[in-house]
């Protein structure tokens, strides 16, 4: 990998650890097969918050169950909800799922879905532990201060 490749990889890691911890990003991993095809067990996910009312039916959103449970599903019916002036009962259905949820979810804000990496899940698992994150973030720094420090090559011909 060129020291340009390594760097562009560095900086985007950083800027998703940065985002992710401000709260501007959120990292899940999907845990069940129920949105199969579109999303597998093991694929993480990042959304970001959006208000309820703004979510379309057929978005793949996440949001919490009453248990605490977080549900990724696509979203079959958004309506307001009668008892709470600025939520909404949001209607979900796995893909993969005959029918939908038992109960629509009250929610005023729902998770939408900015971009899915397949198959990633057992890697942040893993850097999610507190030393390999240290030596990812440490490894991630190492690499962009290298990149900025290598010597420039320089065609033949030229001369300083």
């Amino acid at each position: 990998m060129s020291s340009v490749a390594a760097t562009v990889v560095a900086v985007l890691a950083v800027a998703l650890a940065v985002a992710a911890h401000t709260g501007v990003l959120h990292v899940r991993v999907v845990s069940s097969s129920s949105m199969e095809p579109a999303l597998s067990a093991g694929d993480v996910l990042l959304t970001r918050a959006m208000p309820a009312g703004e979510a379309q039916v057929g978005e793949v959103v996440t949001l919490q169950r009453p248990t605490g449970d977080l549900v990724t599903h696509r979203i079959v019916a958004n309506a307001p909800d009668p008892d709470e002036p600025k939520g909404w009962l949001v209607t979900m259905r796995g893909d993969a799922n005959a029918v939908a949820d038992p109960r629509p979810f009250p929610a005023t804000e729902v998770e939408a879905t900015v971009a899915r990496i397949p198959h990633a899940g057992g890697v942040l698992r893993a850097l999610a532990q507190p030393p390999a994150m240290q030596i990812a973030m440490v490894s991630a720094l190492a690499l962009v201060i290298a990149s900025l420090m290598s010597p420039r090559t320089r065609s033949k011909g030229h001369t300083p």
